[in-house]
């Protein structure tokens, strides 16, 4: 494939397509008493735009739009990430990625071009502060200045997003406790040049924690149950190198960390055991996982304990972080959602309901879109919804 040349994205421009949706993560003018999401704000209708969500193993590719509060999907589809292509979110070989995307869109006869992508790393940097309320203009300088005192990184490397999840009193002083994302600029120049040299056109560039809240905050039900935006639910996606946990209450953010593990650490350690390929393990933890006691469900049980004693220490600070704080459920996703028993496993193990999403009420397919594996598209299908 012969890649076309591009210009160098200026720092405008990059700042413009991250801005363009993690913008909902940003300042308003009012504060709201309750950032509950107004359905009829919605855009009644959108168009079809392609929404990458680029793993370390499988990068998935939805065909869809939002529209009326529902995102419709044309086609969901998924294609190995070339070997060493990515790393932590960071675009190691831009060419083989472009190249196997362009690839598919191609086989599955995709014509649209604006793409909306969603990533997560351990290099894009949350922290919760708290400011003095003020006006929007001088909340931007406000919040720069305080993250600087937290962060010891330089300020021109990374765009700040924030969102302001409360107004609080303190010595009868009103202040803002706010949620700060600040992202590599070399990694959303990364995305930039990726998606230009795809041939298709930048639209988005989001994160998977917020993708997830645009998508939360808009359901009704959840496998079929009423999903009640007044409790505090934790989403956990469950993938090949990290376990993401984002914890919202109703429609805002409250806490988010990045676990560094996940199910290829299981595949290296049963590869180990048995002196097998590592893709005779995966299909074997696939296969025999019930999580009994047998040889092979022991060395899976010992990974995911590992999970599970961090699990328990990020609830518990997240608990402590505030009196009041609370955790009333769990869902998970992502291919290692998909593991038979784990489940039941984790709720045993931390005392909460755990459930793998299978189906949402705000999440419709059309045509010959597969729905049988959702979980693993869910980032990805969040990405669509603009607010």
């Amino acid at each position: 494939m012969n890649l076309k040349k591009i210009k160098v994205p200026s720092s405008d421009s990059i700042k413009k397509l991250l801005s363009t949706d993690v913008s909902s993560l940003k300042n308003v003018k009012k504060i709201p008493k309750a950032l509950k999401l107004d359905l009829n704000s919605m855009p009644k209708n959108t168009k079809n735009v392609i929404s990458l969500d680029i793993g370390t193993e499988k990068i998935k590719i939805v065909l869809g739009r939002f529209s009326k509060g529902r995102v419709i999907i044309e086609k969901a589809f998924m294609v190995d990430t070339p070997e060493g292509a990515l790393g932590d979110g960071t675009i190691i070989n831009s060419m083989n990625l472009a190249k196997t995307i362009e690839g598919v869109l191609s086989i599955e006869q995709i014509k649209v071009k604006e793409v909306n992508c969603t990533t997560n790393s351990t290099a894009i940097i949350n922290r919760e502060i708290v400011v003095p309320a003020a006006a929007v203009d001088e909340l931007d300088t406000l919040v720069k200045y305080e993250i600087q005192q937290y962060l010891p990184i330089n300020m021109d490397d990374y765009i700040v997003q924030y969102n302001v999840l409360e107004e609080v009193k303190n010595d009868n002083i009103l202040k803002y406790r706010v949620l700060v994302v600040t992202y590599p600029h070399k990694m959303a120049k990364q995305y930039y040049e990726l998606i230009n040299n795809c041939k298709l056109k930048p639209n988005i560039l989001d994160v998977t924690y917020n993708s997830i809240k645009k998508l939360a905050g808009s359901m009704q039900s959840i496998n079929e149950r009423e999903y009640n935006l007044g409790d505090t639910t934790a989403f956990i996606d469950m993938g090949a190198a990290n376990l993401n946990v984002n914890i919202y209450n109703g429609n805002k953010m409250e806490f988010t960390r990045i676990i560094k593990s996940g199910g290829s650490i299981i595949d290296r350690e049963i590869s180990k055991s048995y002196g097998i390929p590592m893709e005779e393990a995966e299909k074997r933890k696939i296969e025999q996982c019930n999580f009994g006691y047998d040889e092979i469900n022991s060395v899976i049980r010992s990974v995911v304990d590992e999970w599970v004693e961090e699990l328990n220490r990020i609830i518990q600070f997240y608990k402590n972080k505030k009196v009041g704080n609370k955790l009333d459920k769990i869902y998970i996703y992502g291919g290692s959602s998909n593991l038979s028993g784990i489940s039941e496993y984790l709720s045993s193990k931390l005392g909460l309901k755990v459930e793998k999403i299978e189906n949402s009420g705000n999440i419709e397919f059309r045509n010959a879109a597969v729905t049988s594996d959702l979980n693993r598209y869910l980032n990805a299908i969040g990405a669509i919804i603009r607010l």
